[in-house]
């Protein structure tokens, strides 16, 4: 109850910096609050009976402030007290708003992003709120309406085609490193998501738009055969085009690179920043984008060195040891810091499978050929010569 009090005493504090014309109060309320009355005000917040009850008077106030401001505003002189009245408003329309923007809290299993844990899936709403995926759950998931829009199989999340959805609805899963998940979109295409990776899209594709999904990371794609609509995925600055087939994408920021890899059917690959002009690429081959130079490179690969990471497999070839960290991190969510400069430049070719190999046993492996020591704290790997 004294905290309580406490803050509707600032409350009232702030209200009477505003009828005065002080602008200070305002811009500084925030540090009148300490972390206390925060979690003072966010567990009223979150109780269900509070946010019924809070509902209703929002309601009752809707209702009647009209009423109440006519009522006042005739019985004194018009001009002078309707100007004050909004002032009053003003202030009452003040507190609730900064009480929203410092401490509003979406509805129960809904949450922001800085509030989630750092190795959490997550699926991003329209409404910007967020929902955290447990991989080993199968469930129905709801939106804040209470109405099912996709359906959880522990390690996949299934969208069915919603005529009645008729423009686009778009939802952004997020996965951590350290983990992997998959999709199956509303027109049945299968997406395999890599640590480390997002992939925004429609809820339902709409009829006479085109299938549009946007990456950060790498994936694997099954896209679903549909002649009347084409399927696009955009990844920073390559634009990749499909009716129906299979192909690995690879564009995490950082990797001087963005690739893709064909294992089935065609595809036309393009610089987003000219889309009209467009290649064709084929089953075993890959099109590369130096980010540096601004251009494509195609060349004839072994698929299953893009696409092992879908059954566990790291597979490293001719590759520097400060590569081989990204991949590294990202697939057992660690954090590296090499102290041995020398050890960045040597090259390497080696393979794991994190499913059964860990972090630890890897770094062995790398001691057996080239020296160095290392000590591991939580997530976090140091090396030194």
């Amino acid at each position: 109850m004294t905290r309580l009090k406490r803050i509707f005493s600032l409350s009232k504090r702030l209200a009477l910096s505003i009828l005065r014309g002080d602008s200070e109060d305002v811009i500084d309320l925030k540090s009148h609050f300490d972390e206390e009355d925060e979690a003072y005000i966010l567990k009223n917040l979150r109780d269900k009976k509070n946010v019924l009850r809070r509902r209703k008077l929002r309601k009752e106030f809707d209702r009647s402030k009209k009423q109440d401001l006519r009522k006042i505003t005739g019985a004194y002189n018009s001009n002078f007290q309707f100007s004050f009245i909004l002032r009053i408003a003003a202030v009452f329309i003040g507190i609730l708003g900064l009480t929203y923007f410092f401490y509003q809290q979406p509805a129960p299993g809904y949450t922001s992003e800085y509030k989630l844990p750092m190795d959490a899936i997550s699926l991003r709403l329209e409404d910007g709120s967020f929902i955290e995926i447990d991989p080993a759950n199968s469930t129905e998931i709801k939106n804040s309406k209470g109405m099912t829009f996709v359906n959880q199989h522990k390690g996949v999340l299934k969208y069915k085609d919603n005529a009645r959805v008729t423009s686009l609805i778009y939802n952004e899963l997020y996965v951590p490193n350290g983990k992997k998940y998959r999709v199956y979109l509303a027109d049945g295409t299968q997406v395999s998501l890599n640590s480390g990776s997002s992939l925004r899209y429609p809820i339902s594709f709409i009829k006479g738009h085109p299938r549009e999904v946007f990456l950060k990371g790498e994936a694997f794609f099954s896209v679903a055969k549909d002649s009347t609509q084409v399927f696009s995925v955009i990844s920073n600055e390559m634009g990749v085009k499909v009716l129906g087939t299979k192909f690995n994408i690879s564009s995490y920021p950082g990797d001087p690179d963005i690739s893709t890899v064909l294992t089935e059917g065609s595809v036309q690959f393009y610089n987003t920043n000219d889309p009209n002009n467009g290649s064709i690429l084929t089953p075993g081959y890959m099109a590369s984008y130096s980010r540096e130079e601004g251009s494509f490179d195609i060349k004839e690969v072994d698929v299953n060195l893009f696409t092992s990471w879908m059954d566990g497999e790291l597979i490293f070839k001719s590759m520097s040891f400060e590569n081989i960290i990204k991949g590294l991190e990202r697939s057992y969510g660690v954090e590296i810091i090499n102290n041995d400069k020398f050890l960045d430049k040597e090259i390497f070719t080696a393979s794991f499978n994190i499913e059964i190999e860990s972090i630890t046993n890897v770094m062995d492996y790398f001691k057996l050929e080239r020296p160095f020591s290392y000590s591991v704290s939580n997530k976090k790997i140091i090396i030194n010569p």
